[in-house]
């Protein structure tokens, strides 16, 4: 079994600018305990499927391959925001609104995840790149938010990746990318 999810990730100029991003949440948070994801790490989760069999992996494989026929798209992220809010910041991120690109991404992956067999996570999809997980907090102020320049980039492929938990160390592989070659 492999833990595994369908990720878009941003450009080395995105990333760059993410980093920065996270600086500014680290300034306006300095006596919180925030676990920053490494640069390497950042990425846009389409869909989320926990423990996969080999077999349903396989499965998945093929029919995202039929999935991939679109176009590259912009997408552009907006703001710096937390889940469950800013008030009392669990999970850090930078979002983007719901371009109709990215939602029709997430549709088709959709349609070929539950072809493959496997199910759908239940909860909606907020498009988002998490950038921290605050392991103390602090007392946060919304006030004192920042606020970010947009970052845009082209997505022109997605990937199905591993995730392994070791000693509190999270490794993504990369195990296939699919390309959107319209």
């Amino acid at each position: 079994m492999q833990r595994l999810f369908l990720a878009v990730y941003p450009s080395e100029e995105a990333v760059e600018a993410l980093v920065h991003a996270q600086e500014r949440l680290r300034e306006a948070m300095p006596r919180s305990r925030v676990r920053w994801v490494p640069p390497e790490q950042i990425h846009l989760t389409l869909h989320f499927f926990g423990d996969v069999e080999a077999s349903a992996r396989d499965a998945l494989v093929g029919r995202l391959d039929a999935s991939a026929h679109a176009g590259p798209f912009a997408l552009r992220l907006t703001q710096l925001g937390a889940f469950p809010d800013k008030k009392d910041p669990r999970i850090l991120w930078a979002g983007t609104t719901l371009p109709t690109e990215l939602l029709s991404l997430h549709a088709r992956t959709g349609r070929a995840v539950v072809q493959a067999g496997l199910a759908l996570d239940a909860r909606p999809f907020v498009p988002h790149l998490t950038l921290g997980r605050v392991a103390v907090r602090s007392e946060t102020s919304a006030a004192r938010w920042p606020s970010i320049d947009p970052i845009a980039f082209a997505v022109n492929r997605f990937a199905l990746v591993r995730s392994e938990q070791a000693d509190d160390v999270v490794r993504y592989d990369v195990l296939r990318t699919f390309s959107l070659d319209g």
